[in-house]
């Protein structure tokens, strides 16, 4: 069946089928993951029912690592346009009219294998060159998706991880009904327009937050009844934490890594938190 899902909310979450939690990978984590994951190809592929698909409007085992094998490339390709042009916008890749027109289906599964173990190994020695630096690199996808060089190869992880769930537990058992369709649900429309403008989204967040925290600064009346230590704790943590929040909306706009956005929201709360019980006491 045609693939119409967008699964870039893998990068801000666990996936419920596959497990996969690919955007708390640093890129540093990224070749060694993948060449553990095209280790397994080679492996099913052994299967006397390769060319079988397991239930009606599946893909079978042969047809998924074709996919697979193609999927690399294409990533290797996007990798190269990112790290060649400026803000390029990828070529777009249907995996349905790939199959249909590379003949999954009658392709031999050994050398399907080797070409997964090939074109795995180039991408993972290819990411392991990029610099720190080149890591925060950007290109969009042909939909509006924007992904640096660390989400893009998170989210080929997930792929890579998916796939493999697709033809080991994914697969369904033979007393299911096989017209039976699994779909995991989407993300809430909210939260996928939110991640789909984040950039717009985090960079007017950063705007509005930094706004409050200079306006208390320069606006708020001394706490006249305080103490120096109270009064001073009372008036400058209520901007810090207004400029924490805007820190995290522009590490949320630009794609930093999710460790650093947690402790810059941790700080945050714990300024908040200084505040209030500075209020009560």
């Amino acid at each position: 069946m045609p693939e119409t899902k967008d699964w870039t909310w893998v990068l801000d979450r666990r996936c419920p089928q596959c497990g996969a939690e690919a955007g708390a990978l640093e890129l540093a984590q990224i070749p060694a993951a993948v060449r553990t994951q095209i280790q397994v190809w080679p492996v099913v592929l052994r299967r006397e029912d390769v060319v079988s698909p397991p239930a009606p409007g599946m893909w079978s085992t042969l047809e998924y690592a074709a996919h697979v094998r193609d999927v690399l490339e294409v990533f290797d390709a996007r990798l190269t346009t990112v790290l060649t042009e400026d803000d390029p916008v990828f070529e777009g890749f249907d995996p349905d009219a790939a199959a249909l027109e590379g003949g999954y289906r009658e392709l031999d599964p050994q050398t399907v294998g080797a070409q997964i173990l090939a074109a795995g190994e180039s991408l993972a020695a290819r990411v392991e060159g990029v610099t720190a630096e080149q890591a925060e690199l950007r290109g969009t996808r042909a939909d509006g998706a924007e992904f640096t060089i660390t989400s893009l190869m998170q989210y080929l992880l997930h792929d890579l991880v998916h796939h493999a769930w697709d033809v080991t537990e994914g697969r369904p058992d033979e007393d299911e009904d096989e017209a039976a369709e699994s779909d995991t649900p989407g993300p809430p429309p909210l939260q996928a327009f939110a991640h789909r403008h984040r950039r717009v989204l985090g960079i007017l967040l950063g705007i509005a937050a930094l706004a409050l925290a200079l306006a208390y600064v320069f606006a708020a009346p001394p706490e006249s009844d305080a103490g120096p230590v109270r009064e001073a704790i009372v008036r400058w943590s209520v901007p810090g934490c207004w400029a924490l929040i805007s820190a995290a909306g522009a590490c949320w706009a630009f794609d930093v890594r999710q460790q650093v956005r947690n402790v810059i929201a941790y700080a945050a709360v714990a300024c908040w938190l200084v505040y209030l019980g500075a209020r009560l006491l």
